[in-house]
């Protein structure tokens, strides 16, 4: 069995979501591009733990899965992506 390794940091990690806006008398669909630090800033993660106690600043995959998860409800939100090093993980 082969263990999967890859050098990326969390720096790496950046959330893309997109939306609909009104323009012109239009409809349209917006990206907006978020890195993993700023999204914690954003919803007030960045002293915080999860539900098994562990920090946000250590952005695992359950906790990306969540925050991923809590964006796509949004109202406005029509989807949300993870991305790590540019290729989408979630």
């Amino acid at each position: 069995m082969h263990s999967y390794r890859y050098n990326n940091n969390i720096s790496d990690v950046n959330f893309r979501y997109v939306f609909e806006t009104k323009k012109d008398n239009g409809v349209i669909q917006k990206s907006v591009k978020v890195d993993y630090y700023k999204m914690l800033e954003i919803l007030d993660f960045k002293d915080k733990k999860d539900d098994l106690g562990i920090s946000y600043n250590k952005c695992t995959s359950r906790q990306l899965q969540f925050i991923s998860h809590l964006i796509s409800k949004s109202d406005d939100v029509l989807r949300c992506n993870v991305f790590v090093g540019g290729q989408i993980i979630i």
